[in-house]
């Protein structure tokens, strides 16, 4: 997903580029909900998402919660605030952009921002949704609404755009390493190696510290 080339997928693959020089390395943009089939047809080997699989030929790895920041127009009266709840955010133009919804155990199919305030018993009044996230941080630094968007993002329209942490439940959004249940191919291991020295090197709490066994 492209939201995860923000983060720390550029260092992992410089990492991992020195482990094995040889490697030959291809990034490509799948949504999440594209993901599976591209594995299954063997088009990619591994997926990086932020979505939970319901597929048995699927196997996936929790790689850690990234922290949820909401992103504002700079002049926008809540970035006199320190932090901003979800209830304060109830009566703006919220603009959604995920691909993917999200699918509950009842079958239900749901925006995952708006899930977002679902959970909290609140419904946003007014929504617009877009194709993708950079349009909607595009709109945002227009003055057309607000958004939530990962905490890696916020170095986008910065100029345009104040980035401030939710709370009091800092909302995350998990990252899944994706890959198929009977993957073979060795270098796999090295990846996750490689997303181990990253996350050492950063200080990042790993959710899963055994990840490297496949």
């Amino acid at each position: 997903m492209a939201s995860i080339l923000y983060g720390l997928l550029p260092d992992v693959i410089g990492e991992l580029r020195v482990q094995l020089p040889n490697l030959d390395v291809r990034l490509t943009e799948i949504s999440s909900g594209d993901q599976n089939r591209a594995l299954k047809a063997g088009e990619i080997d591994v997926g990086f998402g932020r979505f939970l699989s319901s597929e048995s030929f699927i196997k996936q790895i929790l790689l850690r919660h990234e922290r949820l920041v909401v992103a504002l127009p700079m002049n926008h009266q809540l970035t006199k605030k320190s932090n901003i709840s979800f209830k304060s955010l109830n009566d703006e133009m919220l603009i959604l952009y995920h691909r993917t919804p999200i699918l509950l155990s009842t079958g239900q199919e749901f925006d995952p921002l708006l899930h977002l305030f679902y959970e909290r018993h609140l419904i946003p009044k007014n929504t617009q949704k877009v194709r993708d996230m950079q349009i909607a941080l595009g709109l945002v630094s227009a003055g057309e609404g607000v958004t939530i968007v990962p905490i890696s993002l916020k170095g986008i329209h910065q100029e345009k755009i104040t980035y401030l942490p939710l709370s009091p439940d800092n909302a995350t959004s998990p990252i899944y390493l994706n890959t198929l249940l009977d993957n073979q191919n060795p270098n796999i291991t090295t990846l996750l190696k490689s997303i181990q020295t990253v996350y050492e090197k950063k200080g990042i709490i790993q959710t899963n510290p055994l990840l490297i066994n496949l």
